[in-house]
């Protein structure tokens, strides 16, 4: 034993920088099988209650579950929501947050149209959709496409706009706004202005702002940030 143990320091001091790496090595294979652990095995061909799925999977995180992803056989209506056959997801209690629509739907005040994908959750107040098209709301032009990862679009929980991408410039007040994807445009709740790059030069309370500024403005439209 006492042998064996030499042999083993004299292996590191001869090379510690190789053993040292490959301590490395078994610390972040043993991290990254902990990571794939919280995540269950495919099920196959799952039929819970009225919904099938070709496949299904739980995600865990200390031993609760967090997330229940699965691939809808056919379209399902899921506690009120059209969800299209395809990839949807659940929270643990089975409510959908994340899914496509096979048909027009009314969703917190919101009119949304077939192929929209919506995104929910209770953690989170705001709404996100992903519009299929381009799309007009409340007057101004939301991009969109690249499904349920594509270019989204917020809502407040009552239903008003709060965060788009114009494709365009876009006009809101008497702030010429730069679009495109790189470039979101905030409203707050009352429809005033939140955020955006400016298009333009533009002066403000006596300050001369320049194109490509980023400003921030309160709910009364006043100005308290530009960068």
């Amino acid at each position: 034993m006492e042998k064996s143990y030499n042999r083993a320091a004299e292996l590191v001091s001869a090379n510690p920088i190789k053993w040292g790496f490959a301590v490395l090595l078994i610390i972040i294979l043993v991290l990254c099988s902990g990571y794939y652990q919280r995540n269950s095995k495919w099920q196959r061909n799952v039929e819970t209650g009225a919904l099938s799925f070709s496949k299904l999977r739980y995600i865990v995180d200390n031993g609760d579950t967090i997330t229940i992803i699965g691939y809808l056989k056919d379209n399902s209506v899921i506690n009120g929501f059209l969800c299209k056959a395809g990839w949807i997801h659940f929270d643990k209690n089975w409510e959908p947050k994340l899914f496509c629509l096979y048909s027009g739907l009314r969703v917190n005040n919101v009119e949304l149209g077939a192929g929209t994908w919506v995104s929910m959750d209770q953690k989170n107040p705001y709404m996100g959709v992903v519009y299929p098209q381009k799309t007009v709301v409340s007057g101004f032009q939301c991009m969109g496409g690249g499904g349920a990862k594509g270019i989204q679009t917020t809502f407040y929980s009552t239903g008003e706009l709060r965060e788009f991408f114009p494709p365009g410039e876009v006009v809101i007040g008497e702030i010429r706004c730069k679009g495109g994807v790189f470039n979101p445009v905030k409203l707050h709740q009352n429809g005033n202005i939140e955020l955006c790059t400016l298009k333009e030069e533009v002066e403000i309370d006596g300050r001369l702002l320049k194109k490509g500024d980023v400003l921030r403005f309160d709910a009364q439209g006043n100005l308290v940030e530009y960068k």
